[in-house]
């Protein structure tokens, strides 16, 4: 997986969607790669996500597993501050 995925880190052709490149992959390794899909899901939008999953051959469970992962995003993000002990976002 890439570990570290946005939709900064993705190049696709704007004239016909066709994934061109993947970026920045120095925190990648091993794990589930619906982590990415996630990721993706909440960096793009919803079309555009649509269409890179297709062309990615995402299947539903993939999807799935995408969606609970990104439900936790924001705890995830709330947990990271609190360590940091950041105030809390605005």
């Amino acid at each position: 997986m890439h570990g570290d995925l946005g939709g900064e880190d993705v190049r696709v052709d704007a004239t016909d969607g066709h994934l061109c490149g993947v970026l920045d992959w120095d925190g990648c390794g091993p794990g589930d790669p619906a982590v990415d899909l996630a990721a993706l899901r909440t960096s793009l939008p919803a079309p555009v996500f649509a269409r890179l999953a297709r062309r990615l051959g995402a299947r539903a469970r993939d999807l799935a597993r995408a969606g609970a992962y990104a439900a936790t995003f924001a705890l995830q993000e709330a947990l990271l501050d609190a360590e940091r002990d950041d105030p809390a976002p605005a």
